[in-house]
């Protein structure tokens, strides 16, 4: 599939399984999309977000490089352990709503697995405990991020305050 195209995202019926086609007007080609299972998402990252790995910057080192800076406050990616997803939404407001929509069905489709995987005992309520702290802490950055209004000052230019490099196409 090429790379920063529209494209029109689908959760299959199964609930847990992402894939995306070309949006209208855009080129195809004769390849399947991955289709993703969105059990396996590890974190659901705004643009604006430190980057655990290198928390020098923000984003993940794909957003840094391909999201245009003027985009940054509408893009997150969805970080999976062999790859991401990165995504632009059409507004802030989009943005918000499909990372939080993301955000809660991987931590639902993770706590389900848990308990699929603990069986009926009493050790299910503790992987699920452990499982909502993680996903807590994790919507709790996320709500910071997404609620931060204030303008950026300190003399850092906004390039270098989102992490972006400055050559921009």
């Amino acid at each position: 599939w090429c790379k920063s195209r529209l494209r029109i995202l689908h959760v299959h019926p199964d609930g847990r399984s992402l894939s995306w086609k070309p949006a209208l007007g855009e080129p195809s080609t004769n390849k399947r999309p991955p289709k993703l299972d969105l059990s396996t998402c590890k974190e659901v990252r705004h643009a604006w977000s430190p980057d655990p790995e290198n928390p020098m910057f923000t984003g993940t080192p794909i957003l840094r490089q391909k999201c245009e800076a003027a985009n940054a406050h509408k893009s997150f990616a969805l970080i999976f352990p062999k790859r991401t997803v990165d995504i632009t939404a059409v507004t802030a407001d989009q943005c918000k709503v499909l990372m939080e929509g993301f955000s809660a069905l991987c931590f639902r489709l993770q706590v389900a697995n848990a308990a699929a995987n603990t069986g009926s005992g009493s050790g299910g309520d503790d992987a699920k405990k452990k499982v909502g702290e993680d996903a807590e802490e994790d919507r709790a950055t996320a709500s910071v991020t997404l609620t931060n209004n204030s303008t950026m000052g300190g003399g850092a230019s906004p390039s270098k305050m989102l992490g972006f490099k400055k050559s921009f196409r």
